[in-house]
């Protein structure tokens, strides 16, 4: 397992760097099992392409791919859905999915709508007024830490 790990990461560090970034995210897209989709988004939105933009806009599109979903865990597709949805009634309807299927990354996902503010004039507005409706965002929340922990 751990060299299976150490594999992983240096398949990461290739995926980021300019030796063999189009080798690297074949092998993500393709040849690693769940693991490539994981991998590639952490790349796209994680620590791992926080300073490579142009290696996280590219794991951004390959996350995407149907055949990288098809790899992907429950808990990973989810997530990349309340990303993609567009507008709060979209987004909510995810959460009965995101509450049973979830993971850590969707858990970082849902947190970010709890924030009132940045939408609007002077960003006062608050974005997402649909998912407070009924406490449905704090419900899925605590519902998903309950299942996670």
């Amino acid at each position: 397992a751990a060299s299976y790990l150490n594999i992983a990461e240096y398949v990461r560090n290739a995926a980021i760097g300019r030796d063999a970034p189009d080798a690297a995210f074949a092998l993500l897209e393709s040849r690693m099992g769940v693991m490539g989709p994981d991998i590639l988004y952490d790349i796209a939105f994680g620590a791992s392409g926080a300073q490579y933009p142009q290696a996280a806009a590219r794991a951004q599109r390959s996350l995407q791919k149907g055949d990288v979903k098809k790899l992907a865990s429950p808990g990973l597709v989810v997530t990349l859905e309340l990303r993609a949805a567009n507008g709060c009634e979209a987004k909510r309807a995810l959460f009965p999915r995101a509450k049973d299927a979830g993971d850590s990354r969707t858990l970082g996902v849902l947190k970010s709508y709890l924030s009132t503010k940045g939408c609007g004039f002077a960003n006062a507005r608050d974005c997402w007024p649909c998912m407070r409706r009924e406490g449905v965002l704090t419900k899925t929340i605590q519902g998903l830490e309950e299942r996670l922990h």
